[in-house]
Formats: structure tokens, C-alpha cells, sequence
């Protein structure tokens, strides 16, 4: 109820001394303690004679820089997100702060101080609740940055790649990441809310960009498929020298036979006797044909 107490030290446990509180009415208890680790296993306190619990409300606090992706453990998740005017879009919020949860708890108790006094915390408030904490709270955390890094790498070079594939692979792409999308808001949603935000708005936007881009320079006129280069051995090779063009073979012209021409051949036309017995009767009488 407010007033400092040393715990005893038991065999199992720690035993807390009530000598001064009266049974029939409730008792206000604050543990204060250390867990080993880097916070991700998140165990309560156990309490050996099993008393009435109606709820348990858990508020972590994780810092500004590490995004929380995921929880396991028979425990509800009671985070609300609210806009967060960064890049980051989403920052978890719950209706009551810690103060009026104490508030609550402190009533009907006369407690000598207030027990949020001395108790800093600073960074992003998770909470969880739970009806009976049978379970440890296991939080899956990792550092902003690497994930921003790795999702803003995996779009823009996934878009990249995406240029030499036709489109409807691409409409296909798209879909199926949409749909893991979805399903990732139904199956992990603090997984779901850590990656749907500005930085993802900007990587989509580049391969955006990027494709618009691209479309316009294939149908360019300039854009057209240029002949395949030479080889590298017939680049290095001199190329032979052309066979010579055969000469054109003058044309034939006919030269007329004339008796005047001086080159003209000529023609000597010598008539034979029909007959060797027309020559016998002109020998014979001694007469010649004039």
C-alpha cells in the first residue's frame, strides 16, 4: 500500500510479510524487479496459493528505433494504432494510460503514495491482456532501420527485375503480393503494420516510376531493335578485297561487203563447165566459143 517493505527470502520463493493488513480487506502489492535477457521473454510472477485473478494488463515499453513484429503466448493483443505524422504512418496507443490504470486499482485501498512515482519509461507503449497468465509473453522484435532497409531493397530491386518479363507476369507479380499482403494482415497484423507505411509508399512509387519510364522508352521511334554487332575475330580480321569487275566486250557491227571499199575482199566467181563433153566438141573442130 505503498509503504516500502524487504521481501523474505523462502526455499521456492519470496515471501511477502502482511502483519499489518487485515485479511478481509485488499492489499495493494508492487513488484519491482529485473529480467534477464534482451526483454523478448516476458514471464509474470507466479503466486503458489492460486489467488483470485480477474485480469492481467501487461504495457511494454520498446524503444522508438525497434519495430514490434510479431507475439506469441496465450495472451490478447490491446494495441491501437493512431497516426503517427512521420514517415512511419502508425504509433501504438491504448485508451488509458498508466496512471489511470493504477487509479483503478487503488480504489477502496488507502495507499500512502502514489506507486507510478519513480517508475520512468520512455518509447513505444504496448499493451496486452490476459485473464489468467498461464504463458510467458514472447515479443518477435527487430531493429527499424534493417527493416525498412530490407523491404524498401526487396520492392525496388524486385521491381527492378520485373522490366524483362512480360506483363502479365507482372499483373501476376502484383496480385500475389497484394494477397500476401492481405493474409499477412490477418495472420500477423503487428507484422502487417510495421511494413505498411511511408517508406513502402516511396519504394512502390519508384518502381512506378520506373515502369512508366521504361514504357515510354520501348515505343520510342529511336527505340528499335538494332542489327546484331560483328563478331570480335571478323572485327580484328581485314575483310578481302573485292574480285575485279570483268570488262564489257564491245559490241559486234557488221561490215558491209562493197566492191568500193578499200578493205573489202574480192570476189572472184569462176564458172565450171557443166559437162566434160561440152569442152570435147569445142576442141574437136578447132573452133573457139567467142
Amino acid at each position: 500500500n505503498g509503504r516500502p517493505v524487504t521481501l523474505e527470502r523462502g526455499q521456492d520463493g519470496f515471501f511477502l510479510p502482511l502483519t499489518e493488513s487485515n485479511v478481509e480487506k485488499p492489499v495493494l502489492v508492487d513488484l519491482r524487479y529485473t529480467l534477464p535477457g534482451d526483454g523478448t521473454m516476458l514471464p509474470l510472477p507466479e503466486f503458489p496459493e492460486n489467488p483470485a485473478i480477474q485480469k492481467v494488463i501487461l504495457c511494454v515499453y520498446l524503444p522508438d528505433d525497434v519495430a514490434l513484429i510479431g507475439m506469441e503466448g496465450p495472451w490478447t493483443n490491446e494495441i491501437r494504432w493512431r497516426d503517427d505524422h512521420t514517415m512511419n504512418w502508425w504509433r501504438p496507443y491504448y485508451p488509458q494510460d498508466d496512471a489511470s490504470l493504477i487509479e483503478a486499482l487503488k480504489q477502496g485501498i488507502s495507499v500512502s503514495s502514489d506507486p507510478n512515482e519513480g517508475f520512468e519509461t520512455d518509447g513505444r507503449r504496448y499493451v496486452f491482456s490476459t485473464l489468467r497468465p498461464t504463458g510467458v509473453l514472447q515479443l518477435k522484435k527487430l531493429d527499424e532501420t534493417t527493416l525498412t532497409a530490407l523491404l524498401f531493397a526487396v520492392v525496388v530491386l524486385g521491381g527492378v527485375l520485373l522490366l524483362s518479363v512480360d506483363f502479365r507476369i507482372r499483373v501476376l507479380v502484383v496480385g500475389g503480393c497484394i494477397a500476401a499482403v492481405v493474409l499477412c494482415g490477418v495472420f500477423a497484423p503487428l507484422f502487417a503494420v510495421q511494413i505498411l507505411d511511408g517508406y513502402l509508399a516511396a519504394a512502390l512509387a519508384i518502381v512506378v516510376v520506373t515502369w512508366i519510364a521504361a514504357f515510354f522508352y520501348r515505343h520510342q521511334p529511336w527505340a528499335k531493335a538494332s542489327p546484331p554487332a560483328p563478331p570480335m575475330d571478323a572485327v580484328l580480321r581485314p575483310a578481302p578485297a573485292p574480285a575485279p569487275a570483268p570488262q564489257p566486250k564491245p559490241p559486234a557491227t557488221d561490215v558491209p561487203s562493197s566492191p568500193f571499199a578499200p578493205d573489202a575482199p574480192s570476189q572472184k566467181t569462176s564458172d565450171a563447165p557443166a559437162d566434160d563433153s561440152a569442152r570435147d566438141e569445142n576442141d574437136e573442130g578447132g573452133k573457139t566459143n567467142a
